[in-house]
């Protein structure tokens, strides 16, 4: 089985301009690495190898246009459990809302169930323990990336818990 989402990879210019943005690392935080960045559009979930290849053959029907994202300011996800989440707001814009759109179309027809909640498109700096303080200062600073990406295409990756945390792996890239 594998554990399998759909996201948008984060280019390394764009990388190097959020790590500056990354809390000092602390024992509470797990910090992601640059490379990790990327906009999930869906989450498949564990599937096997059968399922995964038809899934792979679907996303190559998936037709779009190179389009321009852009990244908004800095934002939090508090849980009750777990760890909380320091991320880059992402714009929802027409191009990133309709791709997600045709994705989850394609990934219903593979029979994967689709997460309810309303899209929120983010890139994750950060999961941080007890985290409160830690972002409200990462906030309080008011950070606005003003600054955009061209985005040619989208990637099928896999997550896999290692000793030292998640780690996603780049299966496939699909260029529009």
């Amino acid at each position: 089985m594998r554990r399998l989402f759909v996201a948008i990879k984060v280019p390394e210019t764009v990388q190097s301009l959020l790590q500056v943005h990354q809390p000092d690392s602390t024992t509470s935080a797990h910090i992601l690495s640059p490379e990790q960045f990327h906009i999930t559009l869906h989450f498949i979930g564990n599937v096997d190898d059968k399922s995964s290849q038809l899934i792979d053959s679907a996303l190559t029907q998936i037709k779009a246009s190179p389009f321009l994202q852009y990244l908004s300011a800095i934002g939090a996800f508090f849980r009750k459990k777990g760890s909380d989440i320091l991320w880059a707001g992402v714009e929802k814009n027409n191009n990133l809302l309709a791709l997600h759109q045709s994705i989850g179309e394609t990934l219903l027809a593979c029979g994967v169930t689709l997460d309810k909640r309303e899209y929120f498109p983010h890139i994750t700096l950060a999961k941080i323990k007890g985290g409160s303080e830690i972002i409200s200062n990462a906030q309080a600073k008011g950070i606005n990336f003003g600054t955009d990406f061209k985005v040619r295409g989208f990637s099928l990756f896999e997550s896999r818990l290692t000793d030292k945390g998640v780690v996603y792996k780049e299966i496939k890239f699909y260029r529009f």
